[in-house]
């Protein structure tokens, strides 16, 4: 490593991430005497969330059952990929970053196979100015017209390669009762399908479609982790792996949520 470098990753650890933050707190903490170890707390538990610990405990195990691709050994009844956020006011896609590598995976992967695609997510139109479906509507058209192909908008399960546009789901569970509506409505009783989402959103995706009806076929994308060992680096706060620590938590919250207060099942 060069000089250069190493003086830049420095400056980064102390000036640009939450070290700064976790020695401000931390010395705080020294003037403070009745609610010392409130802060002591805070301080350690933001430590342990801003590392790379945190992400290896936390997400890496949502992630590591899906690494290995699934064989597909049968062709599926479809290919459900999940929404993950859009916005409008942007020149390219109006699909944000998650969706759209979700979508233009799932994209290539139905095309591949000649099978239809459900996109499922509606959003927060309100907020983000336009439903996801719209967006990724939008960035099919875009793809279709750039690369040759015929625009993929389709209102059938039952022709082959097409997209069809679920823009009323608002959440994981919404996903999957739309979706069995839209089997259903195509005649598929018992729907066999092939489920793309990012990987630290799989584990909870793939248990919320099978409790609804579903016989899953997982394809993982957007992975925020990589299996490596400890080093010095996996101790160094940084505010991405504060992103990624949060991101792990909302899962496990997800989970629970699914299975005590929605009671594993829409049906």
């Amino acid at each position: 490593m060069s000089p250069s470098f190493i003086a830049s990753q420095v400056f980064n650890y102390l000036f640009l991430s939450p070290l700064i933050f976790i020695l401000l707190f931390f010395i705080s903490s020294l003037f403070v005497r009745r609610v010392r170890w409130l802060f002591v707390s805070f301080v350690a538990l933001f430590y342990f969330l801003s590392t790379e610990l945190s992400v290896k405990l936390l997400l890496e195990p949502l992630e590591n059952e899906y690494r290995k691709a699934s064989v597909l050994n049968f062709k599926p009844d479809a290919v459900i990929v999940l929404g993950g956020g859009a916005n409008a006011d942007v020149p390219d896609s109006k699909l944000d970053s998650i969706s759209y590598k979700r979508f233009v995976e799932a994209l290539a992967l139905a095309k591949k196979h000649d099978l239809p695609l459900i996109f499922a997510g509606g959003g927060f139109a309100q907020r983000d100015g336009i439903t996801e479906a719209e967006a990724a509507k939008e960035s099919a058209n875009r793809l279709a017209d750039s690369f040759g192909f015929a625009r993929p908008s389709t209102v059938t399960l039952n022709g082959g390669f097409g997209v069809v546009y679920d823009d009323k789901s608002e959440n994981t569970l919404q996903n999957a009762k739309n979706s069995m509506e839209l089997m259903r409505q195509n005649g598929i009783e018992k729907p066999r399908i092939v489920l793309v989402t990012s990987a630290f959103h799989m584990k909870r995706a793939k248990i919320v479609f099978e409790k609804n009806g579903f016989g899953v076929i997982p394809y993982a994308v957007d992975f925020k982790t990589k299996p490596s060992g400890i080093s010095y680096f996996t101790f160094l706060p940084t505010f991405k792996n504060i992103e990624n620590s949060l991101c792990a938590i909302h899962e496990y919250i997800g989970l629970l949520k699914f299975f005590l207060v929605d009671k594993g099942s829409v049906k």
